[in-house]
């Protein structure tokens, strides 16, 4: 691998991380009568509208798709070399995927 562009373009897509979410309302219901909570928001997942956390009304959630691109504009700007981009982009896989052997992927792909 030659540039930073041919080796983010071989990275492939975002694994378990290749989903959006989205900020809804919560609500309890106790004895057939709703409550909203005003003072927290759920976090949604898009595909499945599974909610997967709880946080404060004024939290602004990044989808994983937006953060990667932006990690990738950063590795293009920089003066890294291959294998210090590699090993910094298996970080940011093993926060998704923790069961990948780093030492084998970064092996694998210089």
């Amino acid at each position: 691998m030659n540039n930073r562009a041919e080796v983010l373009e071989n990275l492939g897509d975002y694994g378990s991380a290749d989903f959006t979410v989205r900020k809804d309302s919560m609500f309890v219901s106790c004895a057939s009568y709703d409550t909203h909570i005003n003072s927290h928001r759920a976090i949604v997942r898009n595909d499945n509208d599974f909610a997967i956390s709880v946080v404060g009304k004024n939290y602004n959630p990044v989808n994983h798709p937006d953060a990667f691109k932006t990690a990738e504009n950063v590795i293009m700007l920089s003066d890294l070399t291959l294998k210090a981009l590699l090993e910094m982009w298996v970080v940011l896989i093993m926060a998704q995927e923790p069961m990948l052997h780093t030492h084998f992927l970064i092996t694998e792909l210089i």
